[in-house]
């Protein structure tokens, strides 16, 4: 009987073609993680990219909120110091006053 499973040649035959059969899905398997592989790398890629441009866009927001922060502290700092008039203001005052205790010492 040619067709008998019972045969050494059949069971080398179903063994070589299980052998390649596994070959085949294992090699399947290998192309389709490979696959997926670099689809995950160029979502990785694409997800850093995203961020870096975030990132880029936080970095400029803060550099404007800086420069906003330096203008409000040269404007308190002018709204501190005194103005001319008011020195001047306080000058005049201060002399009057001088002159007042003279007047008031030379009557005694």
């Amino acid at each position: 009987m040619a067709g008998d499973l019972t045969k050494t040649s059949s069971h080398i035959i179903w063994l070589w073609a299980a052998i390649l059969a596994l070959t085949g899905l294992l090699g399947r398997g290998y192309l389709a993680l490979r696959a997926s592989d670099e689809c995950l790398a160029e979502k990785i890629n694409a997800s850093e990219m995203t961020i870096k441009i975030q990132l880029a866009a936080i970095n400029s927001s803060l550099a404007s909120v800086d420069v906003t922060l330096q203008e409000l502290k040269q404007d308190i700092k002018k709204r501190n110091e005194p103005s001319i008039e008011s020195v001047l203001f306080e000058i005049k005052r201060d002399l009057n006053d001088l002159k007042r205790r003279k007047d008031h010492e030379t009557e005694f």
